[in-house]
Protein backbone atom coordinates (compact mmCIF):
# COMPACT_ATOMS: atom_id res chain seq x y z
CA UNK A 1 0.00 0.00 0.00
CA UNK A 2 1.39 3.40 -1.00
CA UNK A 3 1.66 6.00 1.78
CA UNK A 4 -0.62 9.02 1.72
CA UNK A 5 0.96 12.08 0.19
CA UNK A 6 -0.02 15.68 0.42
CA UNK A 7 -0.81 17.41 -2.87
CA UNK A 8 0.72 20.64 -1.64
CA UNK A 9 3.94 20.96 0.32
CA UNK A 10 3.62 21.97 3.93
CA UNK A 11 5.29 25.31 4.46
CA UNK A 12 5.00 25.43 8.25
CA UNK A 13 7.98 24.18 10.25
CA UNK A 14 7.70 20.73 11.83
CA UNK A 15 7.75 21.83 15.47
CA UNK A 16 5.93 20.88 18.66
CA UNK A 17 4.15 24.23 18.67
CA UNK A 18 3.05 23.76 15.06
CA UNK A 19 1.81 20.24 15.78
CA UNK A 20 -0.24 21.58 18.72
CA UNK A 21 -1.73 24.28 16.48
CA UNK A 22 -2.59 21.65 13.86
CA UNK A 23 -4.13 19.37 16.49
CA UNK A 24 -6.30 22.21 17.78
CA UNK A 25 -7.39 22.97 14.22
CA UNK A 26 -8.17 19.31 13.50
CA UNK A 27 -10.19 19.06 16.71
CA UNK A 28 -12.20 22.15 15.75
CA UNK A 29 -12.72 20.77 12.23
CA UNK A 30 -13.84 17.33 13.43
CA UNK A 31 -16.24 18.80 15.98
CA UNK A 32 -17.73 21.19 13.41
CA UNK A 33 -16.43 24.29 15.20
CA UNK A 34 -14.80 25.42 11.97
CA UNK A 35 -15.05 24.76 8.27
CA UNK A 36 -12.31 27.21 7.37
CA UNK A 37 -9.15 25.92 5.72
CA UNK A 38 -6.04 25.70 7.88
CA UNK A 39 -4.14 29.01 7.88
CA UNK A 40 -0.85 29.14 9.70
CA UNK A 41 -0.04 32.15 11.86
CA UNK A 42 3.44 33.66 12.23
CA UNK A 43 5.51 30.86 13.75
CA UNK A 44 8.73 31.44 15.62
CA UNK A 45 11.56 28.94 15.48
CA UNK A 46 14.71 28.70 17.57
CA UNK A 47 17.78 26.58 18.00
CA UNK A 48 18.95 26.61 21.59
CA UNK A 49 22.63 26.68 20.76
CA UNK A 50 25.13 29.18 22.08
CA UNK A 51 24.43 31.72 20.75
CA UNK A 52 20.77 31.09 19.93
CA UNK A 53 19.40 31.32 16.39
CA UNK A 54 15.77 32.40 16.08
CA UNK A 55 13.52 33.33 13.15
CA UNK A 56 9.89 34.17 12.40
CA UNK A 57 7.93 35.22 9.33
CA UNK A 58 9.53 35.56 5.89
CA UNK A 59 12.99 34.02 5.96
CA UNK A 60 16.08 36.01 5.05
CA UNK A 61 16.82 33.56 2.20
CA UNK A 62 13.34 34.03 0.71
CA UNK A 63 13.60 37.82 1.10
CA UNK A 64 16.95 37.85 -0.73
CA UNK A 65 15.35 36.04 -3.69
CA UNK A 66 12.23 38.22 -3.91
CA UNK A 67 12.34 41.90 -4.90
CA UNK A 68 9.10 42.49 -2.95
CA UNK A 69 11.13 42.45 0.25
CA UNK A 70 13.95 44.49 1.70
CA UNK A 71 16.29 43.47 4.51
CA UNK A 72 17.73 45.64 7.25
CA UNK A 73 20.76 44.08 8.98
CA UNK A 74 21.67 45.41 12.41
CA UNK A 75 24.76 44.76 14.49
CA UNK A 76 23.30 44.45 17.99
CA UNK A 77 26.67 44.33 19.72
CA UNK A 78 27.30 48.07 19.45
CA UNK A 79 25.87 51.44 20.48
CA UNK A 80 22.29 51.61 21.68
CA UNK A 81 21.73 47.91 20.98
CA UNK A 82 24.43 46.63 23.29
CA UNK A 83 23.21 45.05 26.49
CA UNK A 84 24.54 42.52 28.95
CA UNK A 85 24.65 39.06 27.47
CA UNK A 86 25.20 40.12 23.87
CA UNK A 87 28.13 38.34 22.28
CA UNK A 88 30.57 39.56 19.63
CA UNK A 89 28.60 38.21 16.69
CA UNK A 90 25.03 39.18 17.58
CA UNK A 91 23.00 40.31 14.56
CA UNK A 92 19.38 41.05 13.85
CA UNK A 93 17.92 41.01 10.35
CA UNK A 94 14.50 42.51 9.70
CA UNK A 95 12.46 41.83 6.54
CA UNK A 96 10.05 44.48 5.28
CA UNK A 97 7.50 44.30 2.46
CA UNK A 98 6.91 47.04 -0.13
CA UNK A 99 4.55 48.85 2.29
CA UNK A 100 7.37 48.87 4.88
CA UNK A 101 5.57 46.41 7.18
CA UNK A 102 7.71 44.07 9.22
CA UNK A 103 7.12 40.58 7.79
CA UNK A 104 10.17 38.65 8.96
CA UNK A 105 13.00 38.67 11.46
CA UNK A 106 16.04 36.55 12.23
CA UNK A 107 18.58 36.91 14.99
CA UNK A 108 21.71 35.30 16.30
CA UNK A 109 22.45 36.24 19.91
CA UNK A 110 22.30 34.91 23.43
CA UNK A 111 18.73 36.26 23.74
CA UNK A 112 17.44 35.59 20.22
CA UNK A 113 14.35 33.62 21.26
CA UNK A 114 13.06 36.42 23.50
CA UNK A 115 13.82 39.10 20.93
CA UNK A 116 12.09 37.26 18.07
CA UNK A 117 9.11 36.46 20.33
CA UNK A 118 8.77 40.19 20.97
CA UNK A 119 8.60 40.80 17.21
CA UNK A 120 6.01 38.12 16.38
CA UNK A 121 3.03 40.30 17.45
CA UNK A 122 4.33 43.15 15.30
CA UNK A 123 4.27 40.81 12.28
CA UNK A 124 1.13 38.87 13.15
CA UNK A 125 -1.21 41.75 13.86
CA UNK A 126 0.63 44.31 11.75
CA UNK A 127 1.15 46.78 14.58
CA UNK A 128 1.52 50.33 13.33
CA UNK A 129 4.96 51.58 14.44
CA UNK A 130 3.40 54.73 15.89
CA UNK A 131 0.96 52.65 17.96
CA UNK A 132 3.91 50.55 19.20
CA UNK A 133 5.66 53.72 20.40
CA UNK A 134 2.51 55.34 21.80
CA UNK A 135 0.93 52.37 23.60
CA UNK A 136 3.91 50.34 24.87
CA UNK A 137 7.18 50.98 26.62
CA UNK A 138 8.97 47.68 26.76
CA UNK A 139 11.56 46.82 29.43
CA UNK A 140 14.98 48.37 28.92
CA UNK A 141 17.57 47.27 27.83
CA UNK A 142 15.76 44.49 25.97
CA UNK A 143 15.69 44.56 22.19
CA UNK A 144 11.89 45.02 22.17
CA UNK A 145 12.49 48.46 23.70
CA UNK A 146 15.24 49.38 21.30
CA UNK A 147 13.52 48.28 18.08
CA UNK A 148 10.68 50.76 18.54
CA UNK A 149 12.61 53.14 16.29
CA UNK A 150 13.29 50.50 13.63
CA UNK A 151 9.79 49.24 12.86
Amino acid sequence: MEPLRSHSPKTAPALTSTAQFEADYLSALLTNKTTEPLRYPVIGTVTFTFPQLAQAGISIDKAKEDSNYSIKDIDITQGDFFYAGTDDHARLSLVFDKQNHLVGAAEISQTAVDDINALIPVMAIDVDPEVWKEKMIMAFPGLAYKIRTLI
